[in-house]
């Protein structure tokens, strides 16, 4: 069995992604980087259900990263490696 064919680019693949994290709280910083933060209020942090809060935000937000097939995509390729030596002296 070979692995199934893809029918879109790595770049469409990519822009799915990214639209579907972005619709779901996950912003763009850094041009290449997408976080989805939780406000730690203070009423938050005097929560008695603060520990359940957390990781039901964490399970949703890598429910919302599964869902969007960023973990399926190819990894860039890397750039070329610079055979010059680097003095750190």
């Amino acid at each position: 069995i070979g692995y199934p064919v893809a029918t879109e680019t790595d770049a469409e693949q990519r822009e799915k992604a990214v639209e579907t994290l972005t619709s779901q709280g996950f912003k763009v910083v850094r041009e290449h980087s997408l976080v989805r933060d939780l406000e730690l209020t203070s009423e938050l942090l005097a929560d008695d259900d603060l520990q359940r809060k957390v990781l039901g935000f964490a399970k949703e937000s890598f429910a919302t990263l599964k869902q969007s097939g960023v973990f399926e995509l190819a990894a860039p390729a890397a750039g070329p490696k610079d055979d010059v030596a680097i003095d750190v002296d």
